[in-house]
């Protein structure tokens, strides 16, 4: 399946079925302090961050909670981004 996200960098490559657990971060900030970006923190130590589309801005609310997404990742010069497909919340 190919897709291009809104991630600067993406390149026209097949992107990876991937399924992880992990926080939901901010990685960027806005003049106001505001969260403009997010991503999921693994246990493992890995960032994939969030592409800003319908479903990873639903993500939004649920920063700094525990999650289980599946979805499409990619490498771009940014790092590794996620195209979210579903999600689960996993904190009790």
């Amino acid at each position: 399946m190919e897709r291009q996200g809104d991630m600067p960098g993406a390149s026209k490559k097949k992107d990876s079925a991937i399924r992880v657990t992990g926080i939901i971060v901010p990685v960027k900030w806005d003049k106001k302090g505001k969260p403009v970006r997010i991503a999921i923190s693994t246990n493992e130590e890995e960032e994939y961050l969030i592409r800003s589309d319908k479903k990873g801005l639903e993500l939004y609310p649920l920063m700094r909670r525990h999650v289980e997404v599946s979805g499409f990742v990619r490498d771009t010069e940014k790092g590794r981004a996620i195209t979210i497909e579903e999600y689960v919340l996993r904190d009790g």
